[in-house]
């Protein structure tokens, strides 16, 4: 899932101004170029499943209705970036495919 959204993210932010960064920047440059609470999910999300991906042995193992609700989520968010990306004219054969629900 977080594969699927760095992939989104990186297609708005090649398309926007080309080139690599780092997820942090183009997370914190997504407002500029997609709705304002898709970029604020697209931020949430990412920081949720990095939470999730150094997991604590202390710490308690997600539920499946945590993973299904960021499964959703990161399809819902990766659409509506990869729709961005693709109206800002990123060739087809360059966005990342989607998430499988």
């Amino acid at each position: 899932m977080r594969i699927a959204l760095e992939r989104a993210v990186g297609a708005v932010g090649r398309a926007r101004y080309g080139g690599s960064r780092s997820m942090r920047a183009l997370l914190l440059t997504l407002p500029k170029y997609v709705d304002a609470d898709v970029a604020r999910a697209a931020a949430d999300l990412w920081y949720s499943l990095c939470r999730v991906a150094h997991h604590q042995d202390y710490e308690l193992v997600p539920t499946l209705g945590e993973l299904r609700a960021w499964q959703a989520r990161t399809v819902r968010v990766t659409d509506a970036l990869l729709r961005s990306a693709a109206s800002a004219g990123t060739p087809a054969d360059r966005l990342p495919g989607r998430p499988v629900e």
